[in-house]
């Protein structure tokens, strides 16, 4: 005689075994506990079986799947039998740089994902730019200067406080670590000049592709966005 086991707890069906035969009662067979003789019905998809109030059902199983929320698209699993999955999840797991479209039921392309990226491209390129150096020529001398904003500015504090303190000419040391002695502080001021124009011109290079970033109606128009000598 077979016999059929489930959880002592929630009552799903575990699997069969053969009956032992009473040792008291010839041809009768003992039934442990948490074991029925009722044959368990077929489970369909994402169904198992449960004995409850001493009859076979069938409950939902959805244990074995990963769920996606739809909005956040954090992971989600289920870990008891009986529970549906939350209508805000799908089982579709999401590509990176999409959203969830409830008309076609599927993650599809998120334009202000792509349009966040493209921004951050931009930044990174615009940082690249101004790590560069500027190359300054005065009366024969050519100066590499740091490209970057706060380097102009340094050098500006450092021209007005050298003229407060009487001074006619300062030490310059360049993006290369080159030391020129004896620059004028007017040479000083063109240098800063010419750091500033070059910090500037990246500056609105980074405002102008932002503006085209922000402004892109699809992806593809986004993919044509590049730093001027890059390819997109």
């Amino acid at each position: 005689m077979q016999i059929y086991n489930y959880h002592f707890k929630t009552g799903e069906y575990i699997g069969p075994e053969n009956a032992v035969e009473s040792p008291l009662e010839p041809g009768k067979y003992l039934i442990p506990a948490h074991a029925t003789d009722q044959v368990p019905p077929v489970p369909g998809e994402n169904q198992v079986a449960a004995f409850v109030a001493d009859a076979w059902v069938l409950r939902a199983d959805y244990r074995a799947n990963l769920y996606y929320d739809k909005l956040t698209k954090e992971e989600h699993t289920i870990n008891e039998i009986g529970v549906e999955p939350d209508p805000g999840w799908t089982d579709q797991a999401p590509g990176p740089k999409t959203k969830w479209d409830e008309e076609t039921s599927q993650w599809i392309p998120d334009l202000q994902a792509y349009q966040a990226s493209k921004i951050d491209e931009i930044n990174a390129a615009f940082e690249a730019a101004t790590r560069e150096p500027v190359t300054v020529e005065i009366n024969g001398t050519v100066y590499s200067m740091d490209g970057r904003e706060d380097s102009a500015r340094r050098m500006n504090e450092g021209l007005q406080l050298s003229e407060l303190a009487g001074e006619t000419v300062i030490a310059i040391v360049d993006y290369n670590n080159a030391v020129h002695m004896g620059v004028s502080l007017a040479d000083g001021r063109e240098i800063v000049k010419q750091q500033s124009l070059a910090y500037r011109a990246n500056y609105y290079i980074r405002a102008n592709l932002r503006h085209q970033a922000l402004q892109a109606e699809s992806i593809d128009d986004l993919a044509v966005i590049a730093w001027p000598g890059e390819s997109a």
